[in-house]
């Protein structure tokens, strides 16, 4: 059986790069800024695709699908998303 993460993010969309900002130990969420714009899900698409590469696991937004604030569920450990997100 694969193990599964849940993770809080908070999204910056409009960016110049897709970029893993850091942990926000205020608000307990995982800062991501995205290229694409909030409208018709292409900031969504973008933090799964990109994520689901970086990590090399499925990424799935369960919540805040229409939200800065998403929960994300990723098919890996927390140790293994820990360690492919420090590199």
């Amino acid at each position: 059986m694969t193990e599964e993460t849940l993770v809080d993010v908070e999204i910056t969309p409009n960016s110049k790069t897709f970029a893993v900002i850091g942990y926000d130990e205020w608000t307990k969420r995982l800062r991501i800024k995205v290229k694409g714009q909030p409208l018709k899900g292409k900031a969504n698409k973008e933090i799964t695709k990109e994520l689901s590469e970086l990590i090399g696991a499925d990424v799935l937004i369960v919540k805040g699908q229409k939200s800065s604030k998403k929960t994300l569920l990723i098919r890996a450990s927390a140790e293994e998303v820990k360690k492919r997100l420090n590199r």
